[in-house]
């Protein structure tokens, strides 16, 4: 099944993850799957969240580990780990203009990240 859904900000894709581990890019208007992003090791995807700027969506798995995925290339740019059991929910931080990313860990913290100030 589908467990996360995240809409492109350029209002034509849209990502979604489920129990197979694995992310898809939809084009909405034609329903057609785009990209795969697959994840060897993470688990099922349990939460999405498209990084500002529309290029990068974060992946929240049920290993602990957030992966930053390039949309445009497909291309895993870093994996952050929680530390904290599967990541059940992510979401941007809408006034930190670099992309503060807030993961909410299955041990009852959240967990916040700068992707592009982390140690990949």
């Amino acid at each position: 099944p589908v467990n996360a859904v995240a809409a492109l900000p350029n209002r034509q894709g849209a990502i979604s993850g489920g129990d197979d581990g694995m992310a898809r890019l939809w084009d909405l208007k034609s329903g057609k799957q785009q990209k795969l992003f697959y994840q060897p090791y993470g688990g099922p995807v349990l939460s999405l969240a498209v990084i500002p700027g529309g290029i990068k969506v974060a992946v929240g798995s049920s290993d602990g580990f957030v992966r930053i995925w390039n949309i445009r290339s497909g291309e895993l740019e870093c994996e952050l780990n929680t530390y904290g059991g599967a990541v059940r929910g992510l979401a941007v931080n809408p006034s930190n203009p670099l992309g503060q990313l807030l993961a909410a860990g299955a041990d009852g913290y959240v967990h916040v990240f700068n992707p592009h100030h982390q140690d990949h």
